[in-house]
C-alpha cells in the first residue's frame, strides 16, 4: 500500500469516528433533556448545574468532533509520518499501531470527560454528604484516563516506537531459528 492509501485509510478511520462521537452525543443530550421534567420536579435548585453540565458535555464533545472531521487531513498525515525504516512492512506496522492508538484515545476521551465532569458536579452539590461517598478517588481515576487518552490520541510516539522495535527484534530472531528452506 502506498502511504496515500494509508492516508485515506486514517482519514476514513478518524471521521468515522467523529461521526460515532457525534450521534453518541446527540443521544446522550436527547435523553438528558428528556429526563429534564422528572428532575425539575424533584430538585428545581440545581436545575441550572445540570443544564450547565449537559452544555459543556455538548460543546466539547462537539469541539472533538469538529477537529476530527475538519482537520482529519492534518491528523491522518501525521498518523502517518514515515518512520526512519524505508521498510513498507515496518512504517505499515507503525502506522496501524498509531491509528488504533488515536482512535482508542479519542473514544476515551469521549468516555472520561463526561464522567469527569459529572462526578465534579457531584463533588461540588453533595459536599455535605460526603461520608458515604467517595468522589475524590473518582476525581483521580477520571484525570489519569483523561491523561491517558490525550496521550493516546496524540498518537503515543514512544510507546509505538518501542513496539516496532520490539516487534521487529521478535521477529528476526523467529527468522533466525527456521531453517531455510530453499
Amino acid at each position: 500500500m502506498s502511504k496515500n492509501e494509508l492516508r485515506i485509510i486514517a482519514r476514513i478511520m478518524l471521521i468515522s469516528i467523529g461521526l460515532y462521537v457525534l450521534l453518541q452525543t446527540f443521544l446522550t443530550a436527547l435523553s438528558s433533556i428528556a429526563t429534564l421534567p422528572i428532575l425539575a420536579s424533584a430538585q428545581i435548585k440545581e436545575m441550572p448545574l445540570i443544564i450547565t453540565a449537559i452544555c459543556i458535555y455538548a460543546v466539547l464533545a462537539l469541539a472533538s468532533v469538529y477537529f476530527l472531521i475538519r482537520c482529519a487531513n492534518r491528523f491522518s498525515t501525521k498518523i502517518t509520518e514515515p518512520e526512519p525504516v524505508d521498510d513498507m512492512q515496518v512504517s505499515w506496522l507503525a502506522i496501524a499501531l498509531r491509528l488504533i492508538c488515536v482512535s482508542a484515545g479519542v473514544l476515551f476521551l469521549y468516555w472520561s470527560v463526561p464522567n469527569l465532569i459529572m462526578t465534579l458536579y457531584t463533588y461540588m452539590i453533595y459536599k455535605p454528604y460526603q461520608h458515604y461517598m467517595s468522589p475524590k478517588s473518582d476525581i483521580v481515576k477520571y484525570v489519569i484516563m483523561l491523561g491517558l487518552s490525550i496521550y493516546l490520541a496524540s498518537g503515543a510516539p514512544r510507546f509505538v516506537r518501542w513496539q516496532v522495535r520490539k516487534t521487529l527484534k521478535q521477529c528476526s530472531k523467529i527468522e533466525e531459528q527456521q531453517p531455510s528452506w530453499r
